[in-house]
């Protein structure tokens, strides 16, 4: 009798066990919800909160997605409804996401991902899902940008930190443009400089640019140079619909002592410690934005 209560045991456990086992017979496991069709929220314990929100411009197909946050892990979705930053799209033919980072940097960019992949679902636009990254923050958004270009490189087009304090990678980054304020903080620049002089010494297609009467703040001077960043980035690294590597040679180079710029083969310092200018355009907007 023993016997066959140990049998009937056997076969109840590998009959639960196959149940497990069978996805198909499992709910889905709900992540977020969704605020409308353009707008998604994850379920996270408090105080942590990640939601995202895109905007299209109407009549345009996107060739990328411009990533926006702001700082103190603010939520920043209202970036997705910004004039300027709109208009830009338009111009350039881009999605926008307006984040809302309250969270470590890595949980917020695998939800940026899974957002992006749930609101092009819901519109029947699943082609836009896959297009490559420019992420642009400020502060703890700028940290955001730049963790989140590390973690995917392979989708990042270029990424922009404004006066997010930043460590060293052991690796080279995506091409990235760091911003200070010389009225800021000084240990918060120098984590950023250094952040820079490290990129640039493992080869990293890096600017710095350091507005002299910068607080820590954003305004239009400094979103007008990370637009022309952004446009002299399309330009040499979106090719065909690929980001492609740019060629190194091409580029300009800014002195950091003496602002001053050369050809990438005229450059007669250490060019290691010189900024990385993308095209004349992003040369002439760096030096007005320096100087």
């Amino acid at each position: 009798m023993k016997h066959w209560n140990l049998l009937f045991l056997v076969i109840i456990f590998f009959s639960c066990s196959k149940q497990l086992s069978d996805s198909d017979e499992r709910p889905p496991i709900e992540k977020g919800e969704f605020v409308n069709d353009w707008e998604y929220r994850f379920f996270m314990q408090e105080p942590d909160q990640n939601a995202f929100k895109m905007w299209i411009p109407e009549g345009v197909s996107p060739r990328a997605i411009l990533v926006l946050s702001t700082g103190g892990a603010n939520d920043g979705r209202y970036l997705a409804d910004d004039e300027k930053w709109q208009a830009y799209a338009t111009k350039e033919r881009l999605a926008i996401i307006g984040t809302y980072v309250r969270s470590t940097t890595s949980e917020a960019s695998f939800n940026l991902l899974y957002a992006l992949d749930e609101i092009c679902k819901r519109n029947t636009i699943e082609e836009v899902s896959k297009l490559p990254i420019l992420i642009n923050g400020f502060s703890h958004g700028g940290v955001f940008s730049y963790q989140f270009s590390l973690q995917h490189p392979d989708r990042t087009l270029a990424f922009s930190n404004i006066k997010g304090s930043m460590s060293p990678s052991s690796s080279a980054s995506p091409p990235g443009l760091l911003i200070v304020g010389d009225k800021d903080l000084a240990s918060r620049n120098a984590t950023i400089k250094n952040t820079f002089l490290s990129l640039r010494s493992q080869g990293s297609i890096v600017c710095y640019a350091a507005d002299p009467n910068g607080y820590h703040s954003v305004d239009d001077k400094t979103n007008d140079l990370v637009r022309s960043f952004f446009t002299a980035i399309l330009k040499k690294r979106l090719v065909n619909n690929k980001i492609v590597t740019i060629d190194k040679t091409s580029l300009y180079l800014g002195s950091l002592s003496t602002f001053k710029t050369y050809p990438y083969s005229a450059y007669p310092e250490d060019r290691a410690t010189a900024s990385s200018l993308i095209d004349e355009d992003f040369t002439t907007a760096w030096i007005n934005f320096v100087k």
